[in-house]
């Protein structure tokens, strides 16, 4: 049994800078969760399959709906569109509440699991928007994970992404997440992405943004 670690925690809170919040209005986001030192691996058939059923749950949510995730060892990548700053802020504390019921009763433990708070970035135009879905889905990748070419992270909503290029059809049932609204995820502007990618750091992929805007 895993005893929650209150010392670890409040330092964990500490370290975390208070950025002020993006403002959103009705907007798509990057957003990144991470979790408290100690913690078991969220890559666990088990744990995944539970953060995904939070993930579906949670869908609607105070305006809120998350379009493309994936799941790493110790941190959480979520493509999420948002009426504004405080239901953003609504949405994704209930998400963390609902993953951290289902993954404290697999882990055995009770209390916190994420850092108190999380990371949002506002994307704009489509080239940000089409890196920061590839980043999300391929992060696995990034991060070396072992992932048989072809074939999407498991770990991830890219078994359901429809606009993979090759010959990989997407799951048809079953899927945690939901169809976006906002320009360009709104699936009338396909983001053709090739599953066997490995992209960059963020800030290079911003800075790649930054590139194609200025070419």
């Amino acid at each position: 049994m895993i005893s929650p670690a209150k010392s670890t925690v409040r330092g964990e809170r500490a370290r975390v800078p208070h950025r002020r919040r993006p403002r959103v209005t009705n907007d798509a986001l990057h957003v990144t969760m991470h979790l408290i030192d100690g913690l078991p691996s969220m890559r666990s058939p088990r744990a995944h399959r539970r953060i995904a059923g939070a993930i579906g749950k949670c869908q609607e949510r105070f305006g809120c709906r998350v379009v493309e995730y994936s799941v790493l060892s110790n941190h959480l990548h979520l493509i999420v569109e948002a009426e504004n700053e405080a239901k953003l802020a609504q949405a994704m504390k209930g998400l963390k509440v609902r993953i951290a019921k289902a993954l404290n009763g697999l882990w055995g433990r009770a209390g916190s699991i994420f850092r108190e708070r999380f990371f949002a970035r506002v994307l704009t135009g489509l080239q940000e928007v089409r890196r920061a879905v590839r980043y999300v889905l391929l992060n696995a990748r990034k991060h070396g994970v072992s992932i048989p070419e072809d074939t999407p992270d498991p770990c991830s909503s890219g078994p359901w992404y429809p606009h993979w290029l090759g010959r990989w059809k997407p799951c048809g049932e079953g899927s945690p997440v939901v169809r976006g609204r906002t320009l360009y995820l709104d699936g009338i502007h396909p983001l053709r992405l090739d599953l066997n990618e490995v992209p960059g750091s963020w800030r290079a992929e911003l800075a790649a943004c930054e590139l194609d805007l200025a070419t």
